[in-house]
């Protein structure tokens, strides 16, 4: 069982070095960006360890499900979450169908599309992302005047 977990945490590790290599390449990204890039990998207590100050929101989809709230007898929360910056503001759904946007322009079918993570970085005004663990990306935060 000992040997499972450390093969689990060397191969997290393995991926994390690789995100950082591609990241590092691609757009040369400070200490603070790659962080956010590799937090995907750690636990959530682990990852406020490796978290920077004032290091944007990490914007992952919601934990509960539909089906988890209705066992438990709840009706499906659906919060409302906004980025404000500047002066400008944008509303979480609009950040995913930006991405999803970048997605169908690539000439991918969103059917494809498994599992997405977003890093918004407001004072770049730019959304970085990973798409099904492989692809990554940059693109404009769409934010309303």
């Amino acid at each position: 069982m000992g040997n499972k977990r450390i093969e689990k945490k060397k191969a997290k590790m393995k991926e994390i070095r690789a995100i950082q290599k591609n990241l590092t390449i691609q757009k040369n990204l400070t200490k603070e960006a790659i962080v956010e890039a590799t937090a995907e990998c750690f636990s959530e207590s682990e990852q406020k360890k490796a978290e920077l100050n004032n290091s944007p929101e990490i914007i992952n989809q919601p934990a509960i499900s539909e089906e988890s709230s209705k066992k438990a007898g709840a009706k499906a929360l659906k919060p409302s979450v906004y980025l404000q910056y500047a002066g400008k503001e944008v509303e979480r759904g609009e950040l995913f169908q930006a991405v999803k946007q970048w997605w169908k322009e690539q000439g991918h079918m969103i059917k494809d599309l498994k599992e997405m993570n977003l890093y918004v970085k407001p004072e770049e005004e730019k959304i970085y992302f990973t798409i099904n663990g492989l692809i990554q990306g940059v693109i404009s935060i769409p934010f309303d005047l």
